[in-house]
């Protein structure tokens, strides 16, 4: 049995110096707009209206509380925020 295989061709371009990317919203700001203006909202809602998914949302959400930028307000099942 003889086997043949096509060539693959991969090009890689590197970024010149200087460029920049266009700017992206990180998963800390997207949980801060959200959490600001839906506070009674869980982190299911997060996850299911912005797109992040549940993993990105607890890091990001982690990162806030160390930080000090995000607190609960509240017991675990009637408090506000995550």
């Amino acid at each position: 049995m003889i086997w043949r295989m096509k060539a693959m061709r991969v090009t890689l371009y590197r970024r010149k110096a200087g460029y920049q990317s266009m700017t992206t919203i990180s998963g800390e700001d997207i949980v801060l707009n959200y959490f600001g203006s839906n506070p009674k909202a869980t982190n299911a809602d997060l996850c299911n209206d912005s797109g992040l998914t549940k993993h990105d949302a607890e890091v990001a959400i982690k990162s806030l509380k160390e930080k000090g930028l995000l607190k609960r307000i509240g017991s675990s099942k009637e408090g506000n925020g995550p």
